[in-house]
C-alpha cells in the first residue's frame, strides 16, 4: 500500500492512501464533527460531574491583544479585542462563548507574478492589473469577526499559601464562525497599477517596507479574490468556519477578579483571508491577549447570614434585640474550602461596612471569642487594602483546621477585626452565635 502526501493537507501533514482523494473541505467536515462532539459532551454530560468544589458559577471577561494571520503573504502584527462568558461546570471543566474582532494586515517584501495564484482567474484583481508576468507586491487588510464555542479544561491549579492569590493553567478547544472583510491595495487612486521599478528589493526588509509605504496610498479599496466570483458580483464580507485551540493562564487577585494571559490559534478552513489563494493551505489566525475576568454566582455556602446590627445602636435578628458596639455594620459571612493536592485550606469571607476608615494587611487578624471564653485568632489572607467608612468591604481570613474544629464545637459570642486604626468589635446577637459553628461544620464535611 503506497502512502502519499496530498498538497492540500501539507500544513497539517496528514498522510492519505493512494486512490482515495482528500481535500481541505473533507478534512474540515471531519474536524468539525470531532469538535462538535467534544463540545456537545461538555454541554450535556459533564454537568452531572457535580459542583461540590465550585466557587463561582459564571465568569465574564474582557480581552484585548495582538493578532496576525499565517498565510501566503508576510503578516504584520494587528490588534484585536472582545468579550466572553464562561459557565463553570466544576473546578476542572467549563464551556465558553466568545466574540473576538481583529484588524489584520500583511505586506510582502519580495515581488511575485499573478500566475499560479487565485486559480489563475481573470476575476482576480492581481491578474487584472498585473497580467503577462508583471511583478507586484502582495498585501491585504482583513477585518475579521469570530464567534466561538469552546470547551475549557483546567490543567494545573496552585494557591499561594496564606494569600488569596491563585494561579490556574488551562487549555481550550472549540468551533468558530468567522466573517471576513478582506481588501487589497493594488492600484493608485487613478486605477493604475503601481510601478515597482524604483523599489530596491535587495535592501533590508525594513527599508523595502519603507519604500513600499511611500509608493502605495494605503487605501485598500479593492475586494480580494474569492472563489472565482466575478469581481462586480463579489460580496465584501464573506463567511467561513474553523476550529480554535488555545492555552491560558489566570491569576486570581481575590475571589471575584482574575487577570489572564491567553494564546489562541484558529484554523480557518479557507485560503482567502490574506487576499491570495495559493496551494490551498488553510490560513491560521493567531491571537495573544490580556484578560480581566469577573467571577460571579458563588455556589459554595451561598447562604449569607446576618451577624451584626444593620446600623449603629441595635438590630433585630431572629427576633432577638441586643445592644452592640456597632462598628461592624450589615455583616454577612460565608465559608470557603480550597483544595490543592492533598491539602485543603479553609477561609471565612466577611462582608461588612466599617464604621471608621483604616487599612488592613497580612499583619492583621480577626478574633472570635467563643462561649468557653477561648479566643481564636485568624490571620487576614487578602491583599493589602483600605477601608472607607460606610463602604462595603470583603475581609478574607484563613482558618487553620484546629481552629475550625474549635469553632464547629462552640458558639461564638464576639467578633473583633484588626485594622491600622481601630479594632472593629461587636457582640453577636443570640440568633447568630451559631453561624460560625454551622459554617465550620459544613467546611469540615467538605
Amino acid at each position: 500500500m503506497q502512502v502519499l502526501w496530498h498538497p492540500s493537507l501539507s500544513v497539517l501533514h496528514v498522510p492519505i492512501v493512494w486512490g482515495i482523494k482528500y481535500d481541505i473541505e473533507m478534512l474540515a467536515k471531519i474536524l468539525h464533527a470531532v469538535v462538535a462532539m467534544i463540545v456537545l459532551f461538555f454541554f450535556l454530560l459533564l454537568p452531572s460531574a457535580g459542583t461540590s468544589q465550585l466557587q463561582s458559577k459564571w465568569q465574564a471577561s474582557l480581552h484585548g491583544g495582538l493578532s496576525s494571520i499565517s498565510g501566503d503573504v508576510k503578516a504584520r502584527t494587528g490588534v484585536g479585542g472582545g468579550f466572553s462568558l464562561q459557565r463553570n461546570i466544576n473546578n476542572v471543566f467549563a464551556i465558553r462563548a466568545d466574540y473576538t474582532g481583529s484588524i489584520n494586515k500583511g505586506l510582502d517584501v519580495t515581488p511575485r507574478t499573478a500566475e499560479g495564484i487565485n486559480d489563475n482567474s481573470v476575476n482576480d484583481p492581481w491578474h487584472y492589473l498585473y497580467p503577462n508576468n508583471r511583478l507586484f507586491v502582495a498585501n491585504y487588510r482583513a477585518a475579521i469577526h469570530r464567534l466561538s464555542a469552546s470547551a475549557v479544561a483546567s490543567i494545573f491549579n496552585w494557591h499561594v499559601p496564606r494569600t488569596a492569590y491563585k494561579l490556574n493553567t488551562y487549555g481550550m478547544l472549540g468551533y468558530s464562525l468567522l466573517s471576513a472583510d478582506v481588501s487589497i491595495d493594488a492600484a493608485t487612486a487613478n486605477e493604475q497599477p503601481y510601478n515597482y521599478a524604483g523599489i530596491n528589493f535587495n535592501a533590508s526588509r525594513k527599508d523595502v517596507r519603507q519604500q513600499l509605504k511611500q509608493l502605495m496610498d494605503g487605501r485598500f479599496d479593492r475586494v480580494a479574490y474569492y472563489k472565482n466570483m466575478p469581481y462586480h458580483e463579489r460580496k465584501k464580507i464573506q463567511f467561513y468556519y474553523g476550529i480554535n485551540a488555545g492555552l491560558g493562564f489566570g491569576f486570581s487577585l481575590n475571589e471575584k477578579i482574575e487577570l489572564g494571559l491567553e494564546r489562541r490559534l484558529t484554523v480557518a478552513f479557507s485560503d482567502h483571508l490574506d487576499g491570495i489563494k495559493h496551494r490551498g493551505r488553510s490560513d491560521l489566525i493567531h491571537y495573544t491577549s490580556l484578560q480581566i475576568n469577573y467571577k460571579f454566582g458563588s455556589l459554595l455556602n451561598k447562604t449569607a447570614r446576618k451577624l451584626t446590627p444593620s446600623g449603629p445602636g441595635t438590630m433585630v435578628t431572629s427576633n432577638h434585640i441586643i445592644h452592640t458596639v456597632s462598628n461592624i455594620v450589615n455583616a454577612t459571612v460565608r465559608g470557603e474550602a480550597v483544595s490543592s493536592g492533598a491539602d485543603t485550606n479553609y477561609y471565612f469571607i466577611l462582608q461588612f461596612k466599617p464604621a471608621v476608615p483604616g487599612n488592613v494587611s497580612q499583619l492583621h487578624s480577626a478574633f472570635i471569642r467563643l462561649e468557653t471564653k477561648q479566643v481564636v485568632a485568624l490571620p487576614y489572607a487578602g491583599v493589602a487594602s483600605s477601608l472607607r467608612a460606610g463602604k462595603e468591604f470583603s475581609y478574607r481570613i484563613r482558618v487553620p483546621r484546629e481552629a475550625l474544629e474549635s469553632l464547629a464545637a462552640n458558639k461564638a459570642t464576639e467578633l473583633k477585626i484588626e485594622t491600622s486604626t481601630f479594632a472593629l468589635e461587636d457582640r453577636l446577637v443570640p440568633g447568630s452565635q451559631s453561624v460560625f459553628s454551622s459554617i465550620s461544620n459544613q467546611l469540615l464535611r467538605h
